[in-house]
């Protein structure tokens, strides 16, 4: 701005300033005590300057204030509704972070258990594979063992029935000799006896040692050959007895055997199942694990984040509201000073009015 139209414009303000009534410059220096920042002084004054009167002062007072009271109902009812909102984020945020807490200690509880119980059944598994190693060994044993023995009986009774049947036909070949009184024949049959019998067997040595062969002495021989043979078929019908019981005693074992491994077998597939459902829910425990200590974090910085926002738009919120209370409390308090002028100005215009009257 050039000197000249400086200079203009304060002759205009001071001619705008001349032309203001004393009772105007009063009520805009009185406004100014009440306005510290000024802005609702200049603009009172400038309304004035403009020849606005002050009624029309006042009324763009009561807009300003009503713009201003309308500007905090609209804020308190922005941030009642925030609050609310910010509220409802924090209290599902603190929800699912105490949930997420409480779900990690019970998976730190399940994954201990667990891996005890893990332990427990590989052991149990190793115990029960053990025992039926033992008993599939214990099986093939007696069953080696009874082949053994079938073998061995198979074979007495090879050479029992030999002896018996040679016996029974010495006895009968020696019987009839002593019947016809066959010396030959009895030397020949008793021959035979030793070939038969062997060279150490009693009868034989008994028949190498007699020198007469007479009736008496071959009836003893025979009596002797008939209590040999009788006590060959005892012995092999006990025998025989015998093998039957062992036969029963074998198939009693080995349905015991197939009992116990039935019920090993069983336990068996029971801890295995066991073992892997356990192994399968621990590795999903785990994983779940991994993902919430990861969410954990993450939930409480949103948390905080979230608190800190809210904080801070309060904060905000407080600021607008004690920075508009006092400017409404100003034009409050201006609006009253004003009003009061006009009141004043009113009250000298009806009593001049009925002193000219």
């Amino acid at each position: 701005m050039s000197i000249i139209r400086f200079n203009i414009a304060l002759i205009l303000i001071g001619c705008a300033y001349a032309s203001m009534s004393q009772q105007h410059i009063a009520l805009i220096k009185n406004v100014g005590e009440l306005d510290h920042k000024g802005l609702l002084t200049q603009m009172v004054e400038l309304k004035l300057m403009q020849g606005s009167s002050v009624k029309d002062v006042l009324n763009l007072i009561q807009e300003l204030l009503d713009s201003l009271l309308t500007d905090q109902a609209a804020d308190d009812l922005a941030h009642s509704t925030q609050m609310v909102i910010y509220q409802e984020a924090i209290d599902q945020l603190q929800d699912t972070l105490d949930k997420l807490g409480v779900e990690l200690t019970s998976l730190n509880q399940f994954i201990k258990i667990t891996t005890e119980e893990l332990e427990i059944l590989g052991q149990t598994i190793k115990t029960l594979e053990t025992q039926l190693d033992i008993i599939n060994t214990q099986e093939q044993n007696i069953r080696d063992a009874r082949q053994s023995d079938i073998v061995a009986f198979n074979r007495r009774v090879a050479v029992s029935n030999k002896v018996i049947n040679a016996l029974n036909l010495i006895i009968t070949k020696l019987t009839k000799a002593i019947e016809d009184q066959d010396a030959a024949g009895t030397q020949a049959v008793l021959a035979q006896l030793a070939q038969e019998l062997g060279s150490k067997h009693p009868i034989t040595i008994l028949v190498t040692m007699t020198a007469k062969f007479d009736k008496p002495t071959v009836e003893r021989i025979l009596d002797k050959l008939i209590q040999v043979r009788d006590g060959a078929v005892k012995n092999l019908e006990e025998d025989e007895a015998a093998e039957v019981v062992a036969g029963q005693l074998f198939a009693q074992s080995i349905e015991e055997i197939e009992t116990i491994r039935k019920r090993l077998s069983e336990d068996l597939d029971t801890a295995n199942t066991q073992f892997k459902t356990k192994s399968n829910q621990l590795t999903i425990a785990v994983a779940r694990k991994e993902q919430v200590v990861i969410e954990i974090p993450l939930t409480q910085d949103l948390l905080d984040q979230t608190i800190a926002s809210r904080d801070q738009y309060h904060a905000d919120y407080v600021n607008r509201t004690e920075r508009r209370t006092g400017e409404i409390k100003i034009v409050e308090s201006a609006k009253n000073l004003i009003q009061d002028h006009v009141d004043q100005v009113q009250r000298q215009e009806q009593l001049s009015a009925q002193l000219n009257g």
